[in-house]
């Protein structure tokens, strides 16, 4: 169960950071919203070409909104679920055309068409995920491209994904036409209150999954319902328009006013300050999606109860006779405050309008506030100032670890916002820092580093990669390295052969997954590469166990990575399926005094004796170099070999050193040295 609160956790969360994403076009949209609505009022001196234009505008965009709205949702869930975007993204748009050419006519309105770009991609991933998990025929990388090989083995599922989300959309469109027909009609023999209560709450449930409430319930309910006169001169359409939803859906003007009064969080108030020019207009797309609204469970309540509080008053008012009205049609564009002052005549419907926005905004504010809070920092000011036992200076001291939790909350969050920017302009590169065997003195082999090209030009080491890691991305950072280095890895083959090995460092959440280790394995089956994963993550439960053996029965040599960077522990790693260990460059820097080097002898013995191959890493000194071949260390590297270096400067490095020379004790180290402020390692 706890499982599957957790997909859907963050099946809610995707789907709202695509509708987030969308907010530029949002904007445009409402733009051209209220463009289109200026250019329909025959009064206003506008050319006809420029009416046309700007309505056929407002019109395009309007329906091109689900065909963005899929692509967006695709491509985000797609990330969540590790499957390609591209190709994700165009099967979805596949299935959602031809689906939507198969339907009837009804179903090619934007507002229903948007229900189905919901669907589509929710239905057709799940569906792709599932079968990339089967264990279907696949071509093994090596022979052709990587892109070429991933597409051709994506072909036969995404053709089975093709049919089948075809089928299950055909049940959902039989099972919304059954439930459209019984709609209808099912308004003209309630009373005002109950059908206004339940046009209400039905609009505003429908935009809370990003439904356009008012058009699709005005296609479902019978046209006579909404023309009708809730009293004379108010017809059901405009009260609703001028009553409950004030500046768009939810009285999203209120909610504006709400989160610049009471909430702190930028996002939220750059949104409010965003939206309500537009919202003086009636439009409220760009809380909706920008917010965002779009399954916000904390905003929910008051999203449904705010604008049926408003409706509520505004039909007292209007039962009462204290507002009359004239039966003028105005547009749905017109300005907040004007709409309902051409239908009344009277500055009393102005006052009462303007009364309604303060209204929805007191209502809205304490759950603003609790929203823009976070859970963390909620949670530790109710300890803070609930504990009675707390004295007054254990009550600053937890103040102030709630100001620290904050700042590194911020800190965090920036940090990873810049990173995913890096990732954003793919200046991710990948270098490779010679191995080499102390016996011969030869280039045996290289560990693939991450390095970052700023745009100056400048390549540095991924000062970001913690950050990333702590934040979730470290299987997408080990996938790409892996991609990198498949593409790399037969033009080293071509100029080495077999005989050297390429390192590639593995997370321990990478290693934890089941699908990502099952992709890698496939990948460099039989291909001369091992993985390192860093000692102090590693786990000891069965399903990592099983994975590692996974690798190593692909054929790769696997290595415990910073060893004796933390509290280590050689009687666990006799467990595990470990072929070498990698001592961490604190252990030769400690080497420096007696106790130390006698330690760093006696850890490279202990080895050897359990059967492990010694890797030395960070020699950066002959002392150093000198000290690690007498302990017997097997392999060493180090900035007094070789820096990381391009894949060309690599090539060429062990074409220089790749033949035993028994008279050099060490080969010579590559020129141009890196600053040694600059990281080494992942």
């Amino acid at each position: 169960m706890d499982s599957l609160l957790s997909r859907l956790e963050g099946l809610r969360f995707t789907l709202q950071e695509a509708l987030i994403a969308l907010l530029p076009y949002i904007v445009i949209f409402s733009i051209a919203q209220i463009a289109g609505a200026a250019a329909r009022i025959e009064s206003l001196a506008i050319p006809q070409d420029w009416r046309l234009l700007i309505d056929t505008t407002a019109w395009l965009l309007s329906y091109a909104m689900p065909l963005v709205l899929i692509v967006s949702i695709s491509f985000h869930l797609a990330a969540l679920l590790h499957i390609d975007r591209i190709i994700s993204s165009c099967l979805c748009l596949a299935i959602f055309l031809s689906q939507m050419k198969l339907q009837d006519r009804a179903l090619l309105m934007p507002d229903f068409a948007a229900a189905f770009a919901i669907l589509t991609p929710i239905t057709a991933l799940t569906i792709f995920a599932g079968l990339l998990r089967l264990p279907l025929p696949r071509l093994e990388h090596g022979a052709l491209s990587y892109n070429l090989t991933t597409s051709i083995n994506l072909a036969l599922p995404a053709v089975a994904t093709f049919l089948l989300t075809h089928a299950a959309m055909h049940l959902v469109h039989l099972w919304g036409g059954t439930i459209y027909h019984a709609t209808v009609g099912a308004f003209t023999d309630l009373s005002h209150a109950a059908g206004v209560t339940l046009y209400s709450l039905a609009s505003q449930f429908l935009w809370f999954f990003g439904l356009h409430g008012e058009n699709m319930l005005r296609v479902a309910v019978d046209k006579s319902y909404l023309a009708s006169e809730i009293v004379p001169g108010l017809r059901h359409d405009t009260f609703f328009d001028q009553f409950g939803q004030i500046g768009g859906c939810g009285m999203t003007i209120s909610l504006g006013l709400a989160v610049l009064l009471c909430a702190r969080d930028r996002h939220m108030r750059t949104v409010a300050l965003l939206g309500l020019p537009f919202a003086v207009f009636n439009v409220s797309e760009i809380f909706i999606f920008g917010l965002p609204l779009v399954l916000n469970l904390n905003l929910l309540l008051p999203f449904l109860l705010v604008p049926l509080a408003c409706l509520t008053v505004g039909y007292a008012v209007v039962s009462l006779g204290l507002l009359t009205f004239s039966g003028t049609t105005v547009p749905w564009a017109t300005p907040v405050l004007l709409n309902i002052y051409l239908s009344s005549g009277s500055l009393a419907g102005v006052a009462v309008q303007a009364g309604l926005i303060l209204f929805g905004a007191l209502l809205y504010a304490p759950f603003v506030l609790r929203y823009s809070r976070s859970a963390h920092g909620a949670l530790l000011s109710k300890v803070l100032h609930e504990e009675a036992d707390f004295s007054e200076t254990m009550r600053r001291q937890h103040g102030r670890a709630i100001q620290d939790t904050h700042a590194r909350l911020r800190l965090s969050s920036r940090r990873t916002r810049e990173a995913v920017d890096l990732l954003r302009r793919n200046a991710l590169l990948l270098y490779f820092q010679p191995k080499i065997d102390t016996m011969s003195g030869a280039c045996i082999g290289f560990e693939a580093l991450l390095r970052v090209r700023l745009r100056d030009g400048t390549v540095i080491g991924p000062s970001f990669l913690e950050t990333l890691e702590n934040a979730g991305f470290a299987r997408m950072i080990d996938r790409w390295v892996c991609r990198r280095a498949l593409e790399q890895l037969p033009q080293m083959r071509d100029a080495l052969g077999d005989n050297l090995t390429i390192c590639i460092n593995l997370h321990p959440e990478t290693i934890s997954d089941a699908s990502t280790v099952d992709w890698i394995a496939q990948a460099f089956a039989g291909l001369p590469v091992g993985f390192e994963i860093i000692e102090r993550g590693m786990r000891r439960d069965g399903v990592f166990v099983d994975n590692l053996k996974r690798l190593r029965g692909a054929g790769a040599n696997l290595s415990i990575d910073d060893f004796g960077a933390g509290y280590s522990n050689l009687a666990e790693l006799v467990n595990l399926p470990i072929d070498t260990i990698k001592f961490d460059r604190t252990l030769l820097v400690r080497a420096e005094c007696e106790k130390g080097r006698a330690l760093y002898t006696t850890l490279a013995g202990l080895c050897r004796e359990l059967g492990f191959q010694v890797v030395a890493e960070g020699v950066e000194t002959e002392t150093q170099y000198r000290l690690v071949r007498s302990c017997g260390i097997d392999v060493v590297q180090g900035w007094y070999f070789a820096k990381a270096l391009p894949m060309q400067e690599a090539l060429a490095y062990a074409l220089a050193h790749r033949a035993p020379s028994a008279a050099v004790a060490r080969p010579d180290p590559a020129p141009a040295a890196m600053p040694l402020a600059l990281p080494s390692m992942i």
